[in-house]
């Protein structure tokens, strides 16, 4: 028997979903506030507007934020609006009424939409306890089934899976590198369970709220530098609330970690710093403050709960390599995700087919979504250490309610339940203006063209406007094609042993010269280690680049590297590119120890996740080079020569090199899902893949994030 609720969805500022009228969540009232979450504790930066001219945003921008705001969002205020990444946009069912099957649950908050064409990202602030969040189209009330928890037939859900992060406390090699306390003796006080609320704070913007900046510091020294023991707070952190002292920070080259919450603006309970010495550390209890004294103000927080408030928690951290300083977290949410790390879920959600006048069901849910293949255009049978590649219609047929869980990540037979619900309406968007762009809303009709075999294969397809290749597969054990309106490139690395490589590349070429630029575009899910990573190429070879590089220059975009994993700008000067033969990298990244200051980047870990999509940004000229991560300026080069003058190709590359055993998977502890489900194999989900030549420079604040001169 089903439940109806009638949703006459109300449009809530520019993004929150208040429609249940049930258990409402913060913000859900007349003047209720609205926002945009992001992954990270915060990660709007300005060191870079995004990537700025040349195209065109389809996408709009209408909404405030919400704590920890990231990915062209920009929760400081600043204006974005030449960020071609596109800001949230309104997903509200504004003013439709809804006759869900579903039931009554508590909602969502802050639920935002990015809508690039027929695909939408969805960002919301997290669900207490949520161990996994999905998204599914609002199905008919003949098709769901809760007499034994909720089923729905035939459903295809998109699930956000974990993020691959480090437990913390964190050990590796015998050395304890990363510890993280809240209670015992520090500085000369003992603290206790009592101290480590500083009081209440809202992670949404409303009325009478007044902004907390979250600032990191560039000082060589704090950061943690030891065996990869580094997260985006290990960093020593500054909070204020006092914008003038924020943009003398950024000025002086801090990362940008944008809001980290709001205060009320007649909170009374203040908060006090040390930032000057070692620790760093933030208090406002009378018993600590009578042991430490009034140190420097510096914002306020509620003494008291109030509607829509969260505990404002705080803990320390003590890097290898770094200093030890007090972590602020606004919630228990971004409090375990702070002070524990580890596998928990992503604060994202996407849906790449959008049809007109869908109705999208967003979930948190209760347990992980399921394991159940290895998902893929084509079906392939087991061949070597690779497993099966099963498509949708294969799992569907063998689960007894034929529910798909795309991106599935855990127990094959774990069943989850949602704890929480909204009701979204994105709608389809005009497309980016670039000279190509592959939406991969249709199939690709890749044909073969030349097979060379050497154990491995060596396989080379093309239609009328691509050419892709596969380097050293496992014979047999490849698909590449459109699905849900996405890219799905699978494929296997021959005997788990060898430098198993994809290129996608257009026939149509760009132009590169002193002052015109080309702008390489496309979203991916960043999932890396030193042996599986995406790459955005442009090159002055002919396709296939990876045959024809050894005559030319190519500028090679790359994340690296397991936890925590980098973004690398490689030039490759007239020379072959390989997984175990990698060409010399621009010093755009910090070195652990050394004395240089920590760049103002993004920190890139944080975008990671399999299945869930983050948009690289690549812009190159004949002797510029800048590089954005989710519509956040990441690292530039100027060089002269860069590139030659003249006509250049624009790949897309994914690498499984020695796949069985590929060090982070198979000797660690945080990347069970690779390890378990994925290890011998690969899936990318790719979109909006494309560029266009001819453009000027991207905005970009070169004070606070300067470019690299020199190779090494």
């Amino acid at each position: 028997m089903h439940t109806f609720v009638t949703v006459r969805a109300r449009s809530f500022g520019a993004t929150l979903m208040c429609g249940l009228g049930l258990l409402l969540p913060p913000g859900c009232g007349d003047d209720g506030p609205s926002g945009a979450s992001g992954e990270s504790s915060g990660a709007a930066t300005t060191a870079g507007t995004g990537p700025g001219s040349g195209t065109a945003d389809a996408t709009g921008t209408d909404a405030t934020a919400s704590a920890g705001s990231e990915g062209g969002v920009d929760s400081t205020g600043d204006d974005t609006s030449g960020d071609t990444t596109g800001g949230p946009v309104d997903v509200d069912c504004d003013g439709v009424t809804i006759e869900s099957p579903l039931g009554s649950l508590p909602e969502l908050a802050a639920v935002t939409g990015i809508v690039r064409g027929r695909g939408v990202e969805l960002r919301f602030e997290p669900v207490d306890d949520a161990l996994d969040y999905r998204v599914y189209v609002l199905p008919s009330a003949d098709a769901v089934d809760d007499a034994n928890g909720l089923h729905v037939q035939d459903a295809i859900y998109r699930c956000a899976g974990d993020r691959p992060a480090i437990d913390l406390p964190y050990s590796q090699n015998g050395y304890l590198t990363v510890d993280v306390q809240s209670t015992g003796e520090l500085a000369g006080y003992t603290r206790v369970d009592d101290d480590a609320i500083l009081g209440h704070v809202y992670t949404l913007d409303g009325p009478d709220r007044v902004p907390v900046y979250r600032l990191g510091s560039p000082a060589a020294d704090h950061d943690g530098q030891c065996f990869g023991g580094r997260t985006a707070n290990t960093r020593s952190l500054r909070y204020t609330a006092d914008a003038d002292e924020r943009e003398a920070l950024l000025d002086q080259g801090w990362r940008d970690d944008g809001v980290a919450f709001w205060t009320a603006s007649d909170a009374a309970r203040q908060v006090h710093a040390a930032t000057d010495g070692e620790p760093w550390m933030y208090w406002s209890s009378e018993a600590e403050l009578a042991a430490r004294g009034a140190g420097e103000p510096v914002f306020a927080v509620l003494d008291a709960p109030a509607e829509g408030t969260v505990p404002l928690h705080r803990f320390w951290m003590v890097p290898c390599g770094g200093i030890a300083h007090d972590v602020l977290s606004a919630g228990a949410s971004r409090l375990r995700r702070d002070s524990l790390e580890g596998q928990q879920p992503l604060w994202r959600l996407d849906w790449p087919d959008l049809q007109p006048d869908q109705v999208l069901v967003v979930e948190a849910l209760d347990a992980g979504c399921p394991f159940q293949g290895h998902l893929a255009a084509d079906a392939v049978a087991p061949t070597g250490n690779a497993q099966a590649f099963v498509t949708i219609d294969d799992v569907r047929a063998a689960s007894p309610t034929g529910e798909v869980f795309v991106n599935g990540q855990h127990d094959p037979a774990s069943s989850p339940q949602p704890i929480a619900r909204s009701y979204v309406c994105p709608q389809i968007g005009a497309t980016e203006s670039f000279d190509v762009l592959e939406t991969f809303d249709d199939p690709l009709g890749l044909a073969q063209v030349d097979l060379e075999s050497h154990g491995g294969w060596d396989l080379y397809l093309e239609n009328e406007r691509l050419t892709a290749t596969f380097y050293s597969l496992e014979p047999e054990a490849w698909s590449v094609d459109s699905v849900m309106g996405e890219l799905w490139v699978s494929y296997a690395d021959w005997a788990s042993d060898t430098n198993g490589k994809f290129r996608l590349t257009p026939k149509t070429t760009g132009q590169v010269g002193t002052d015109s630029f080309v702008h390489a575009t496309v979203e991916v899910d960043l999932f890396s280690t030193g042996r599986r990573y995406p790459q955005l190429w442009v090159s002055s070879a002919p396709a296939p680049v990876q045959d024809n590089m050894a005559d030319a220059v190519t500028i090679n975009l790359q994340t690296f590297g397991a936890w925590a994993t980098g973004l690398e700008i490689q030039r490759c000067d007239h020379r072959y590119w390989d997984v175990n033969d990698q060409c010399p990298l621009f010093p755009t990244q910090h070195e652990d120890f050394s004395d240089a200051p920590w760049p103002a980047q993004p920190f890139v870990s944080d975008l990671t996740g399999s299945g869930v999509r983050t948009r690289l940004d690549l812009w190159v000229s004949s002797d510029r080079a800048y590089a954005f991560i989710d519509g956040q300026p990441h690292g530039c080069v100027e060089y002269d020569g860069l590139l030659p003058a003249g006509e250049v190709t624009v790949t897309y590359g994914d690498t499984l090199y020695h796949s069985g055993v590929d060090e982070p998977v198979v000797g660690t502890d945080y990347l069970d899902f690779l390890r378990e489900y994925q290890l011998t194999q690969t899936r990318r989900h790719v979109d909006n893949f494309g560029f266009s030549s001819g453009l000027s420079a991207p905005a970009w604040d070169h004070t606070r994030l300067p470019c690299a001169t020199s190779l090494p």
